[in-house]
C-alpha cells in the first residue's frame, strides 16, 4: 500500500523512521495511493495540504515504520510495514 504527500514534506521522510499517519484518506480508485493529510514523524507534526476537506471518511490513525520512499515530479510516494 501506497501514500502519497506533496514533495515539500519529502525532506521529512527517511527509511527506517516511524511515522504516524493521523489523518489520511483512500484514493486508490483516483491515484492509487492513500492520501495523507497530517502525521507525525519523529516529534515533529506535518500537516500536507487541504486536499482532504473534499473527502467523505477519513482513515483510521495508525503508524508503521518506513520501508521505501519514492520521489514523483508532483508527490512523495513510501509504503509503511505496520
Amino acid at each position: 500500500m501506497h501514500y502519497e504527500v506533496p514533495n515539500s514534506a519529502h525532506r521529512h521522510l527517511g527509511l527506517g523512521a516511524w511515522v504516524e499517519i493521523i489523518e489520511a484518506y483512500d484514493l486508490r480508485e483516483e491515484t492509487n495511493a492513500i492520501h495523507v493529510a497530517a502525521m507525525r514523524v519523529g516529534s515533529q507534526t506535518i500537516a500536507c495540504g487541504d486536499r482532504s476537506k473534499s473527502f467523505d471518511k477519513p482513515l483510521r490513525p495508525h503508524e508503521g515504520q518506513i520501508i521505501a520512499i519514492e520521489r514523483q515530479s508532483d508527490r512523495t510516494l513510501f509504503q509503511i510495514h505496520l
